[in-house]
């Protein structure tokens, strides 16, 4: 390998661990969301930071022992980085994902935790409406959650335990609702995300100041709406966008996002 290739590999590898460390919450903080049992966390589709925020949380539970059921709002043929799906634009094929994904799989073969694919459900009632999707993927949960610890992971809109965000639909997260902890993951300081607002590529995302980054916060009846379907805020510093595992760039967007199912 000659230098500039070995250069690029290493600032590559430097990147990713940099992002998955400043996602990752203190010892503390993992702590108690471990003690919660089984979580659902919701997340802005197509950044860095929620997979990575994810990977942790999986990382802190496998490391006291417990082998959680981590279930993700994809298809089972995801396992296989170059399934077609892996290059559509609504963020749940983003390269942040793809990691989290690879990093599943490696654990899961070596016998640490089990993978579901929540989307398989909604496969049953292709195309399902989007109530019918949320009614698949948190029905399929319940059983899981009744056996053991569950890590779900899926956008904002899904795993709310109420709806609070303006949709007709019931969703996901609604159908385990107490028996699992809801945790949105937000940033305290204005970043990007990967988002199709007028055109697919990298969108500015403002920051929420009034959460502090590294801090799980309980959700109370003075933060705004959409946040009163969970019951925990975490707050990474910033976002940053990750674009499709395939076919895609780091496009330059003005639009800012929206918070996107």
């Amino acid at each position: 390998m000659n230098v500039t290739r070995w250069f690029l590999v290493m600032l590559a590898g430097f990147g990713t661990h940099a992002v998955h460390a400043a996602a990752c919450p203190d010892v503390k903080t993992l702590d108690a969301i471990t003690k919660m049992g089984s979580v659902f966390i919701g997340e802005m589709h197509g950044t860095n930071e929620a997979p990575a925020f994810v990977q942790c949380v999986v990382e802190h539970d496998v490391a006291r022992g417990i082998h959680p059921t981590v279930a993700l709002e994809q298809l089972s043929p995801a396992r296989d980085l170059h399934w077609p799906g892996w290059s559509a634009t609504d963020g749940r094929a983003s390269k942040a994902m793809a990691r989290l994904v690879r990093w599943l799989d490696g654990q899961e073969k070596a016998g640490k935790l089990t993978t579901y694919w929540m989307y398989d459900s909604v496969m049953r009632d292709f195309p399902a409406s989007q109530d019918k999707a949320d009614q698949y993927m948190g029905e399929g949960l319940m059983p899981l959650v009744a056996k053991g610890t569950v890590i779900a992971y899926a956008g904002n809109a899904h795993a709310q335990k109420s709806q609070h965000m303006g949709a007709d639909v019931k969703p996901a997260g609604a159908y385990v609702a107490d028996t699992m902890r809801h945790i949105i993951v937000t940033a305290a300081h204005d970043g990007t995300t990967w988002a199709c607002m007028g055109a697919c590529a990298v969108q500015h995302l403002p920051g929420v100041a009034a959460f502090t980054p590294g801090q799980l916060t309980a959700v109370g009846t003075a933060q705004s709406e959409q946040l009163q379907g969970y019951d925990y805020v975490y707050a990474v510093p910033s976002f940053s966008a990750s674009p499709p595992q395939l076919g895609a760039s780091h496009t330059p967007a003005t639009a800012t996002a929206a918070p996107h199912p």
